[in-house]
């Protein structure tokens, strides 16, 4: 860190080394209270005494100051180390945005966060567990064989758009790839109170991380410590109030891949955001992952032999497996989520096997203009009709639920219509018939 006191020219000052080493040991100070370790050994502070206007000490050394006898600014700053990047470090690249592009195909934008990227490599990105290969990167309009850290690269890849989105991170195939974690620990910093006034265990808050922005809950407070020390206060706090430093677990409520601070910097560090205001930022220590690195990725399609037909009620919400078809008209009482040919006996009714009890029960064909046919039984071969006494739903609506209308025919082998008093449309009066054997269907 290089410090430059300037306007050292100024009539107040003079020159004076007393108020440069007086101004040295204020900005000592403070960044000692920001936690800043002003002597590490692989850290230090330089201060240089400068005057831009007159030009002291910024790229020659100045007359005017003969006690000073470090670094000029520019010598301080050359001298000072950059950021080191950690090539060595497996490949990060988050997407920030995915596209199609006439003749080129699908392509991603991103930055390289750690590693190299290069032409031809085999990605896996996560979460999804989709894979993909690198078809060719560019870099305003040039061809590269290969992007390194930092580098805004768009990346032309062979992976269905679909399958892709921002948020995801790609990795190499074969050299650990990125996975989807299911909670992480955090050290955070709270800015600003949040609109519920505190942070508290259960809150809910977005998390803007890399390229991706979820939704997390504070799922523990574990701790809260000292921001400068960081020497723990309390253990399990209540709440957390603006000004406060702690350590949390948070939960996401959407696939999300983090990665440890100390290990892949881009990818550990994120704020917490509430309503477009920072309530926090913190830095990612501890990573829970699915057990199963391919966790995100879709589920295979069921066969067609192991897909099964569901009849879903609306009030109960309780699920039925249908024996044969299910009703060719949507009913107000019951929703059927399959398709067929009709039911094999003429009563506007089909089986369904309930799956607790194993009893079945006839649906009645529901319609305004839905008129029962001519039953090709019987009456004593017709099989029974029975009602869900169990979740208090109706396959046949009862009597006391329709109103009776004049009959239109005085055939044995029409059943008994009535009126939904709702929407007035026809239905099937239920009718239980506990004494007779039902037979066979043909």
């Amino acid at each position: 860190l290089v410090v430059c006191v300037n306007q050292m020219d100024d009539g107040s000052v003079e020159y004076s080394q007393e108020e440069f080493e007086r101004t040295c040991a204020l900005v000592h100070k403070n960044l000692k209270l920001a936690g800043l370790k002003a002597h590490d050994v692989y850290f230090d502070v330089h201060f240089v005494p400068t005057s831009g206007w007159m030009g002291d000490n910024v790229m020659s050394r100045s007359d005017n100051m003969p006690w000073y006898c470090g670094p000029t600014l520019v010598e301080a700053l050359d001298d000072a180390a950059a950021s080191r990047f950690l090539p060595e470090r497996p490949l990060r690249f988050p997407l920030r945005e995915v596209m199609k592009i006439g003749g080129t195909g699908v392509v991603v934008v991103g930055r390289v966060a750690t590693g190299s990227l290069r032409a031809g490599m085999r990605l896996v990105f996560a979460p999804g567990g989709v894979f993909a290969q690198v078809r060719s990167i560019t870099k305003h309009h040039e061809d590269l064989e290969e992007a390194v850290c930092g580098d805004v690269v768009n990346v032309v890849v062979d992976a269905p758009m679909n399958q892709l989105r921002s948020g995801m991170v790609g990795a190499a195939e074969n050299e650990m790839p990125a996975r989807e974690c299911s909670s992480f620990v955090a050290q955070v910093i709270v800015v600003s109170p949040p609109k519920a006034g505190e942070i508290t265990s259960g809150s809910v808050l977005w998390v803007q991380i890399h390229t991706a922005q979820v939704p997390c809950v504070f799922e523990e407070l574990l701790s809260r410590t000292d921001r400068c020390t960081g020497q723990v206060l309390e253990m399990m706090p209540a709440a957390l109030k603006a000004g406060d430093a702690a350590v949390v677990r948070l939960r996401p409520n959407a696939p999300l891949c983090v990665e440890p601070f100390s290990e892949y910097p881009p990818l550990g560090r994120f704020s917490v955001i509430d309503q477009k205001i920072t309530v926090a930022v913190g830095l990612v220590q501890q990573v829970q992952y699915l057990e199963d690195p391919m966790a995100g990725k879709a589920k295979r399609k069921k066969s067609s032999s192991e897909r099964r037909h569901h009849l879903t009620s609306d009030d109960a919400g309780d699920s039925l497996d249908l024996g044969v078809n299910p009703l060719p008209r949507r009913s107000p009482t019951l929703k059927a989520k399959a398709s067929g040919r009709g039911s094999p006996h003429g009563l506007g009714a089909w089986p369904m096997r309930v799956e607790d009890s194993g009893e079945e029960c006839y649906a009645a064909a529901i319609g305004s203009k839905t008129k029962a046919k001519a039953s090709p039984h019987s009456r004593s071969e017709r099989p029974p009709r029975m009602l869900l006494e169990d979740s208090g739903e109706e396959c046949l609506l009862p009597a006391d639920r329709c109103s009776k209308s004049k009959p239109k025919s005085s055939s044995r082998d029409r059943p008994p219509m009535g009126l939904l008093e709702d929407s007035g449309e026809e239905c099937l009066l239920a009718s239980v018939v506990p004494k007779l054997k039902p037979k066979a269907p043909p």
